[in-house]
């Protein structure tokens, strides 16, 4: 798992964004490629991911040259697997922090509840969930809101979930 910032105006917890989602992945059956199926029981499926924090204007570009779609988004979750393998996720996802900064604002939360609600609704895209119709929207939302109640309840000790966006 890789995860890097390509903008420079929030300074984000990279080790911490990788185990969250880590934690995220384990939760939903997946691990990671390349690591030892000894004790990793229960888990299913693996995992090739990668996350980017991009700007605005990055994010507009991918959206455009990838889906030509003019516009910035939120989160963009490239599915790289070159056959629909059950059990293999191979992954880029693209998470804008301008949108992430905004949004919290509109919405009353903090910054880092967006980025890791971001985080997790890149991985259910590559998980296989779509928000196209109202149906989908609802059924996304849900596991969100399960992911994301998960994640509040993991241990206080693991410092490394608690906060994104501290300038340590």
């Amino acid at each position: 798992m890789a995860v890097e910032s390509l903008q420079k105006k929030i300074p984000i917890k990279l080790s911490r964004i990788a185990a969250i989602a880590r934690a995220i992945l384990k939760r939903e059956g997946v691990r990671p490629i390349g690591s030892s199926p000894q004790g990793t029981s229960g888990l299913r499926e693996e995992a090739s991911l990668n996350i980017a924090f991009v700007s605005s204007p990055k994010i507009r570009s991918l959206n455009r040259q990838y889906l030509h779609r003019d516009y910035v988004t939120d989160v963009l979750a490239f599915d790289l697997r070159d056959v629909k393998r059950a059990g293999v996720i191979n992954g880029d996802i693209a998470i804008c922090v301008d949108m992430a900064v905004r949004n919290a604002k509109i919405y009353g939360s903090s910054l880092e509840r967006e980025l890791v609600l971001y985080v997790v609704h890149g991985i259910l895209h590559l998980l296989g969930f779509d928000d196209h119709s109202p149906r989908d929207i609802r059924a996304m939302r849900r596991k969100e809101q399960e992911i994301l109640d998960y994640l509040s309840k993991l241990p206080a000790s693991n410092s490394k979930l608690r906060t994104l966006n501290s300038q340590q």
